[in-house]
This record gives C-alpha cells, structure tokens and sequence, in this order.
C-alpha cells in the first residue's frame, strides 16, 4: 500500500535517490508487480521529501543553466561556502551563480545523484564538467554538497571537493605544486572574491533583481 511503501522510504531516505534500491522495496511492497519506469518516478516525485524536492529543483536548475531557479531555492540570507570562494552571504551567494553560469557557457555539464534530505538537513552528490580560463583547460569537479533549511528554503549551503585536484585541472602545473598550500588557497579565495565583486557591480548596473 501506498502507507507502507511511503514508511519504507522515511524510515531509508537513500532509497529514495537509488533507482535500484528503490525498484526492489516497491516490488517488495506492491506484492512482486512489476511496475514501469514512468511509475517509479512519480511515485518517487510523490513520496519525495519536500527538502528533497528542493535540493532536486536546484540541481535541475543548474542543469538547465537557470540561476534565476537556483537562487530561488535559496533564503535571502543563505550562507555559501566552498574552498574556492570561501564563506559569502546574501546577494554575493546569488550573484555567484550567475557568474559561474554565464563563464561556463555551452560547455557547462551538471550531473547530480543521491538527493536525501529531512526536516532539518539534506545532502547531494554532484559533478561539474566545463573549461576554466584562457587555455580552455577542461575541468571535472567531483562536488558533495551540504544544505540546512528554514521555512521551505535553504539557509545553508557548503560544498566539498579536493582544491588541489581541482587547481591541477583548473590552472595546470602551478596547480599541482602549489595547489594543495595554503597559500594558494587564499590566493585563488581572493581572485574569486574580486572576480565576484566585480561581477556584482555589473548585475546592479543592470539591475538585475534578486
């Protein structure tokens, strides 16, 4: 029944963001019927968390090269941290995805798996694939992003992923040998801050509204 099942997924969230795992327990509670793929994702969109639903809008979002969607999963006062940009706030958090959508262009790739989340806390795996600076170095960044939430919004997002991997694919040999210092991390930190600072002086003068 459609109450078992929906216990079955609370009491395993990850079911939820597994196909397999997920094809196997709803057979399970639908006495061995086979169901179509069709099915199982409607069911999946219905028994969905709704922070779960959030974090997949968002995904879905980049995906679709839409910060306009993404930021609009986001409380305005959401807090963004990740090792390149350190930690920002509010409108720069915003502006970040505008900035990052709009470089990468045609070439940007989002791929995201593993959606769980609860009333408090929610997490997702996802890649990034595109080219980064003049060279047009192709970057594969490996991401696992963490949310808190707050009245139906994200109020807390950080993402982790290796810096130093991502600076030897991203800037090449100084990459590699410099990228795993601290000192490179706060200097790729404040060539972001300015990039983003800047980009942010455009947006107002375009008035773009967040």
């Amino acid at each position: 029944s459609g109450s078992s099942l929906k216990a079955e997924i609370n009491s395993n969230p990850y079911l939820i963001s597994n196909n397999l795992l997920f094809r196997q327990h709803l057979n399970k509670v639908c006495c061995g019927k086979t169901l179509s793929f069709d099915v199982i994702l409607s069911l999946k969109l219905v028994l969905m968390h709704p922070n779960e639903q959030l974090i997949t809008d968002f995904y879905l979002a980049f995906k679709n090269h839409d910060p306009q969607g993404m930021t609009a999963c986001y409380a305005k006062n959401i807090i963004f941290e990740d090792p390149a940009f350190g930690k920002i706030q509010g409108k720069r958090a915003f502006a970040m995805w505008y900035m990052l959508i709009e470089r990468g262009g045609d070439a940007l790739q989002i791929d995201f798996s593993e959606v769980q989340a609860n009333d408090y806390n929610g997490s997702a795996k996802w890649t990034a694939t595109y080219t980064y600076g003049p060279q047009k170095r192709k970057v594969v960044n490996h991401v696992v992003g963490t949310f808190s939430f707050q009245n139906g919004k994200i109020v807390q997002h950080t993402d982790h992923f290796d810096l130093w991997r991502w600076s030897q694919q991203a800037l090449g040999f100084k990459g590699y040998l410099l990228g795993w210092t601290k000192f490179m991390k706060l200097k790729i930190q404040q060539n972001t801050s300015k990039a983003l600072s800047s980009y942010l002086h455009k947006m107002k003068s375009f008035d773009v509204a967040f």
